[in-house]
C-alpha cells in the first residue's frame, strides 16, 4: 500500500557571488536538500564557511535534518572534494544549536526526528505544497 504523502514547495535565495535552493523534506525521505549553487570564483576560497553558515540559516529556520551538497557553476573547474575535502555537509538543529558533519555524522550524533506528515505540515506550515 502507497502511503499518503506532502510535497512543499522549494526554496531560492541569491547571495553575493551565490545562490541557494533549498528542497523541503519529502515524506519518506531522511533529510532536505540544501544546494549551493557558485557562480562566482571570488567567494570559491570561502565555501567552507559559507556552506556552514548556510545550514546554520536553513537548520534554525526548519527543524530537519539537512544534507548541504555544493553546485560549482563557475567557470573554473573543480569539486567540492578537491576545493575542501569533503563532499557534502549534514547538520540539524537541537536545541537552540546547529549540529553540523561534513560526510557522516557520528553514531552518537545521528539525527533523530519525527518527519510524519503532521510533523512536517507544522515545521513548512508557510510554505505551499
Amino acid at each position: 500500500m502507497i502511503e499518503p504523502w506532502i510535497r512543499y514547495e522549494d526554496l531560492e535565495e541569491k547571495r553575493r557571488g551565490y545562490y541557494v535552493e533549498y528542497s523541503p523534506v519529502f515524506t519518506g525521505q531522511e533529510f532536505a536538500i540544501l544546494k549551493l549553487n557558485l557562480y562566482d570564483s571570488k567567494v570559491a576560497d570561502d565555501i567552507k564557511n559559507i556552506a556552514e553558515s548556510e545550514l546554520a540559516y536553513w537548520a534554525l529556520k526548519y527543524h530537519t535534518p539537512i544534507m548541504l551538497m555544493v553546485s560549482n557553476v563557475t567557470d573554473e573547474n573543480w569539486t567540492t572534494k578537491e576545493k575542501i575535502g569533503h563532499d557534502y555537509l549534514l547538520g540539524y538543529a537541537k536545541s537552540g544549536r546547529v549540529v553540523a558533519y561534513w560526510d557522516k555524522y557520528p553514531e552518537s550524533e545521528e539525527p533523530e526526528f519525527d518527519l510524519s506528515k503532521d510533523y512536517l505540515a507544522k515545521v513548512y506550515s508557510g510554505l505551499k505544497l
